[in-house]
């Protein structure tokens, strides 16, 4: 399990906004390395992920995303299947 962050165009654009997050919200992102994530989609093109993790339980997950929701900051548990 992982926790997504962010999903963006480009492969650039994803690894440019891992140091936003984590100078914003170090204190979650501390003991975390960004992965990133590709699934190409037909009609979409290929979003990039930014994901940490791996998460050992479901709750753990849930509740790091929902620190984030609490600050406003998008985010969902996924299972990691894509990597770049």
């Amino acid at each position: 399990l992982v926790v997504q962050l962010a999903s963006l165009k480009t492969r650039a654009a994803t690894l440019g906004e891992w140091p936003r997050l984590r100078e914003a919200h170090s204190d979650l992102l501390a003991d975390f390395k960004p992965m990133v994530a590709a699934t190409h989609h037909e009609n979409t093109g290929t979003p990039f992920r930014v994901q940490i993790g791996p998460f050992p339980r479901l709750e753990s997950a849930r509740s790091i995303c929902r620190e984030f929701k609490a600050r406003n900051v998008s985010c969902l548990v996924a299972r990691r299947r894509s990597r770049e």
